[in-house]
């Protein structure tokens, strides 16, 4: 392979790097807001169900202490209702899951790159393809949503356990073991 190819090899190596990075980090955001969004909706859910369960209370009783407990609940109820439609934690996913989608297309056009480097394809070839990659990644890097650093260290987790790449068992029990040694 010619100095140029193994330099633009290594360019595309380091971009397939930051584009895995940022697959993973949008789905544990994703992941973050579904978690946060569910515990929300049961949050205003409970609180909703004590506030008529308080209502059912004081109907029965003239207790000024049931009549501000069922007040303080019902505005519990209400600010955690409007919080979990303002928040929108379910769109926050979905545009979270969207921008993953396309990282992964980007890696699986990387990888395909660099299958394609190692197997001749001419440096012209490669380059104007990179060229063509970095450029996607750059306008999904640009499109995509904000992360929390909460999202960084769970993919960092995530990848340092393996969570993106396929082993060499993964390889052979799902795509059979011709020419590949066990």
């Amino acid at each position: 392979m010619d100095e140029r190819l193994k330099l633009l090899r290594s360019r595309l190596e380091d971009c397939l790097v930051s584009i895995t990075w940022s697959h993973k980090i949008h789905e544990k955001q994703a992941d973050i807001f579904i978690r946060s969004g569910k515990r929300w909706s049961v949050a205003s859910i409970v609180a909703t169900v004590l506030t008529v369960t308080g209502a059912l209370g004081v109907i029965s009783s003239c207790s000024i202490l049931s009549q501000i407990a069922t007040i303080v609940l019902a505005c519990a109820s209400l600010f955690l209702y409007i919080y979990t439609l303002a928040y929108d934690y379910s769109g926050k996913a979905a545009e979270n899951k969207g921008a993953a989608k396309v990282f992964l297309a980007l890696r699986e056009e990387g990888r395909d790159l660099l299958a394609a480097v190692d197997a001749g394809v001419s440096y012209d070839e490669a380059a104007a393809r990179y060229a063509k990659l970095s450029e996607k990644n750059q306008t999904a890097c640009a499109l995509a949503p904000r992360t929390e650093d909460r999202a960084v260290t769970e993919a960092s987790n995530a990848l340092s356990a393996g969570e993106s790449t396929v082993t060499d068992r993964e390889r052979a029990n799902f795509c059979g073991n011709e020419g590949r040694e066990a």
